[in-house]
């Protein structure tokens, strides 16, 4: 079965080379299809549209209108004035934003580079690479944060303030979407003509490259560059514009306990997560996805927004919770995070003890998973069917979307808007399970039929 596994994909290789030989002879629906067009040129063309102009009209609601996406439509007489306010109208006065920008890209890199840390390797690829990294992340998160509380300190001090950064947020969304799609724009080029190694490749499609990308670990020298959209300046920045919300609603309103849970679960969640990144570095997100629009624009444009909307909601529009539904929220989200992370820490321990330990005081069940890499080599993987991941295949989606829900839910139920994080992390996950049981199923086969056998449910035990 592997031999044959290892000829399906050397044929498959062979296959597509060819194809693309004669890729550019053909129409745009000679190769396509009408089906493809619409999902591999239409659909990124509309979400690398859409989505841009997305940030800005849910800034715009934020700041302007309370969150009401409705009054927003309604206070512009025509698309032309609505799409000049949010885009050009932002562009003035927004080189501060560049100068914000690029200044903190300076410093993610620098101390990315310079901080010590030990090396540890993501998943080995279908072509044998195997991506290595230096394990300083959480050391990067406490260094950026305390210089980010005491820059703070400093600028009050002297008659400055960092939540000017806040007043001019449409600016910086405004130069962050622009750089943030060049950005991609120079990834195409990088992984076309300069790739890192020799996970890339194109379809032939250039809208559809750019959207998807074309390299799996784009680097320039030691710098991963995915390390730096994803997790230094993506979950940093998600951060820092958490803490930068919450000191304006500070300085507007006074202390507001439900701003305060929603600050503290996210700064927690976080926390978690620089300490555990580099179990973040073998997920789907890095060891599947490419660097292109899909991936780095999310990262670098659509977090700094979308992920913070219920602290940057709460900074216009104050909800007094009181004391009790206070800490029941609270006292929720840090059991949702401490699940998730004992779900980590479970699946952690059985691959790094080869299955020799105990999950919930008993030997855990495994399926030891063997597959074939492109380059004839067998390789293999620890399965874990115990403890949480006994009860579902996915089962630390579920205490995240908890979480979420928890740092939603402190701005009451009066308006969508910042609830629309949690709505996108639950389609993001569901579809998420569903890619990773396709993607197991094609690397594992038998396998992975075997684990599903033993863990039949998805993400909700007994239901999905």
């Amino acid at each position: 079965m592997e031999n044959n596994t290892l000829t399906r994909r050397r044929a498959s290789n062979k296959n597509e080379e060819t194809c693309r030989e004669n890729y550019h002879q053909l129409t745009i629906f000679q190769r396509f299809g009408l089906q493809r067009f619409l999902y591999e040129v239409l659909a990124p063309l509309a979400l690398m549209i859409i989505v841009p102009l997305s940030t800005m009209l849910i800034w715009h609601a934020c700041e302007k209108y309370q969150g009401s996406l409705t009054s927003l439509f309604q206070s512009y007489s025509t698309w032309k004035d609505l799409l000049y306010a949010i885009t050009l109208n932002q562009w003035k006065g927004s080189l501060f934003s560049l100068y914000v920008i690029a200044g903190y890209f300076v410093w993610a890199i620098i101390v990315t580079l310079y901080l010590p840390g030990d090396v540890y390797y993501g998943p080995i690829t279908d072509k044998g690479n195997k991506p290595d990294y230096k394990n300083n992340g959480f050391q990067f998160f406490l260094i950026t944060l305390f210089t980010f509380l005491g820059l703070s300190v400093y600028l009050e001090y002297i008659n400055m303030s960092v939540t000017t950064i806040c007043d001019r947020y449409g600016e910086f969304m405004f130069v962050l979407n622009v750089f943030s799609l060049l950005f991609c724009l120079f990834l195409y080029f990088k992984g076309k003509y300069m790739p890192s190694t020799s996970d890339n490749g194109t379809s032939g499609n250039p809208v559809f490259d750019y959207y998807w990308g074309v390299e799996l670990y784009p680097r320039i020298g030691k710098l991963d560059l995915k390390l730096i959209t994803n997790c230094r300046w993506g979950m940093m920045v998600w951060a820092l514009v958490v803490l930068l919300f919450w000191m304006k609603s500070l300085k507007t309103f006074g202390f507001i306990d439900s701003h305060f849970v929603t600050t503290i679960l996210i700064i927690s969640y976080l926390t978690k997560f620089f300490w555990w990144e580099s179990g973040y570095m073998k997920t789907i997100d890095i060891s599947v996805d490419r660097a292109g629009f899909y991936l780095c624009y999310g990262c670098l444009c659509f977090v700094p927004l979308f992920y913070a909307l219920p602290s940057i909601y709460l900074a216009y529009h104050p909800v007094v919770l009181g004391w009790k539904l206070s800490t029941l929220i609270c006292l929720i989200g840090f059991l949702s995070l401490y699940v998730n992370y004992d779900a980590d820490r479970q699946r952690y321990l059985a691959r790094e003890t080869d299955g020799n330990c105990l999950i919930w005081n008993r030997q855990p069940r495994v399926v030891r998973a063997k597959y074939v890499l492109l380059n004839g080599k067998q390789s293999e993987n620890i399965l874990l069917a115990s403890g949480y991941w006994g009860l579902s295949r996915h089962f630390h989606y579920l205490p995240e979307l908890c979480l979420a829900f928890s740092w939603c839910t402190t701005a009451a139920f009066e308006n969508l808007m910042p609830y629309l994080y949690f709505i996108f992390l639950a389609i993001l996950l569901f579809h998420r399970s569903i890619r990773d049981d396709t993607k197991c199923f094609n690397k594992y086969g038998k396998y992975w039929i075997q684990y599903r056998e033993l863990v039949p449910y998805k993400i909700i035990p007994y239901l999905y």
